[in-house]
Formats: structure tokens, C-alpha cells, sequence
């Protein structure tokens, strides 16, 4: 299927989809979107990009430009970052944000399924029982009350005997750097 062009239809001017995203501590970012015909839409992106394009007024810096053609339908996209008074640090220096995520060994009783799951959660009595029989290495036959257990405390007692006593769980840390050339000036901040 492709895009028919009308004779007297043009992109307009002015994006006629704008988007815009505001982070905390790092300013705004606006999406403008522009959907028509291929050639139209790729004379537009060649315009944002050489910056020959006097008809939009760009109030915040260029972050980039894309061009996407699917089927017939092609689109223009243009990303820009407005600082505010948030950049404090100058032109010549940017927040870098980064985001890992690490393993979290966490003990097997206080994995969800024990404690937070309606269907499966153990009180602290019921820990206890089955952290007794595993302590006191108890077959099943020596455990009083062993028909009264539910399935929860069975399946912990199960896995506490064959040696699985933690869990992994996966955390996220975000790291905030400032990135600058070497006459930047950057001081320390210590607020969150």
C-alpha cells in the first residue's frame, strides 16, 4: 500500500504532532512529528538536517532526527532538549545518566512466595516450625503435626533440606555523572 499525494497538499510549517517529556533535575524533551507523503516527508528531514529549515523555530537544542518510511508511510521526527534553568553547569557540560542492574541475594524466607503471596504466604509460627525440623534434620514421620502443615511450609522445608537458602533478585542503581570539557567547572552537590 502506498501514501497518494494530492497536488494541492504539503507538510505544514509547524510539526503537526508535538510531544514533550519533562524529567525532574534533567529538563524537557520534545518529540515534533511530521506524517505525509515519502518525498515530502524526506525533503523535510533533509531541511531539519542541514538546518536550512527557517520556517520552525527550534527554542532548544537539536538531539536528533529521524526519518522512517513503513508500507508507504513515511514520517519525520525531530528530538529537542530544553535545559531551562537546570543547567546549571554551562553549555559545555551534560548529566549522564546510567542505569544498571545487579543481583540481590536475598534469603529464601523472605522471598515473595512466602511472604507476600495470599495463596502461599507462612505466618512466623510456620517459619519457625519448619526451620526447627530442618535445624533438627526431622523425617517427615518425626514432625508432629506433619498432616497439618500446608503445602508453603512443605516446599520451604524441601528446598532449605537440598541446600537452597537464598535467592537471587534483581535491584537497579542509577548513576547520575556530569560529563564536561576540561575548562568546565563542576562542583559537588549533595542533594537528592
Amino acid at each position: 500500500m502506498t501514501a497518494t499525494k494530492h497536488p494541492d497538499q504539503a507538510l505544514p510549517t509547524n510539526a503537526p504532532s508535538v510531544t514533550k517529556e519533562y524529567t525532574p533535575n534533567i529538563g524537557e524533551t520534545e518529540t515534533r512529528e511530521w506524517r505525509g507523503e515519502r518525498t515530502d516527508v524526506l525533503a523535510k528531514y533533509d531541511l531539519l538536517k542541514t538546518g536550512a529549515d527557517t520556517g520552525t523555530e527550534f527554542d532548544g537544542n537539536i538531539t536528533g532526527l529521524t526519518f522512517a518510511s513503513d508500507a508507504g508511510r513515511s514520517r519525520c521526527m525531530l528530538r529537542l532538549e530544553r535545559n531551562f534553568e537546570l543547567n546549571v553547569y554551562g553549555q559545555n557540560v551534560k548529566l549522564v545518566e546510567e542505569l544498571y542492574a545487579i543481583d540481590v541475594i536475598k534469603d529464601l524466607r523472605t522471598a515473595p512466595y512466602f511472604s507476600t503471596a495470599a495463596a502461599t504466604k507462612l505466618t512466623d509460627d510456620e517459619v519457625s516450625a519448619v526451620m526447627e525440623a530442618v535445624e533438627k534434620q526431622q523425617l517427615e514421620s518425626e514432625i508432629s503435626n506433619w498432616a497439618g502443615w500446608s503445602n508453603s511450609q512443605k516446599e520451604l522445608r524441601y528446598h532449605l533440606l537440598h541446600g537452597v537458602e537464598s535467592y537471587f533478585e534483581t535491584a537497579f542503581v542509577l548513576r547520575r555523572s556530569l560529563v564536561g570539557v576540561i575548562t568546565s567547572a563542576i562542583q559537588a552537590s549533595f542533594e537528592t
